[in-house]
């Protein structure tokens, strides 16, 4: 009788372990649906924000892009270049060669605090990339308040109609990645 009531209890804790472990197969299958985006997926509609264009104090100044026929999608970049992530980063903009970018993507850094053309230097960023650099405190204030960072080390890519398409944090940063999402 024991034995009985004991092997019923181990069929029922083995039917819910595989009820469970086929629940997260499928909340993990809805997490990475047959989207090829790798990193982080934003909110649906955002876009690029107009308002860098508007920015005094960020050299040069950011280009009022706005989606037209022939557009290009954009990496946008945010980081501070007299910090970790800075470093960081600029270690991985220095690997990332436009060779390994889709034709006519854009790259677009914006900067605060340090010396952009040291930085670009120590780390052999190519010359292609864009580096916008807020020039005072306050600038970079509204930069970070802008792009809606709180932090630095951190990556967007906005498709063709500069719609925002995916992020990717500093412990994301895949060139790959980055390169799929600007297809």
């Amino acid at each position: 009788m024991k034995r009985a009531r004991t092997r019923r209890v181990i069929a029922a804790l083995f039917v819910l372990e595989v009820l469970v472990a086929g629940a997260a197969l499928a909340v993990w299958q809805l997490g990475n649906d047959s989207d090829e985006r790798r990193g982080s997926k934003p909110p649906s509609g955002q876009r690029l924000p107009a308002g860098l264009a508007d920015i005094r104090g960020l050299e040069p100044r950011f280009p009022s892009l706005r989606p037209a026929k022939g557009a290009r999608p954009v990496l946008v970049a945010a980081t501070c270049l007299d910090c970790r992530s800075g470093d960081v980063f600029g270690g991985f903009m220095g690997r990332l060669d436009p060779d390994d970018l889709p034709e006519g993507a854009e790259v677009r850094l914006l900067t605060w605090d340090g010396d952009p053309e040291a930085w670009r230097r120590e780390h052999r960023i190519p010359e292609k990339y864009r580096i916008h650099h807020a020039q005072s405190e306050r600038a970079a204030e509204e930069l970070q308040t802008t792009m809606r960072v709180g932090d630095s080390g951190i990556a967007f890519v906005y498709d063709r109609r500069l719609r925002w398409y995916s992020t990717f944090h500093l412990g994301q940063l895949d060139r790959d990645g980055i390169a799929a999402d600007l297809r």
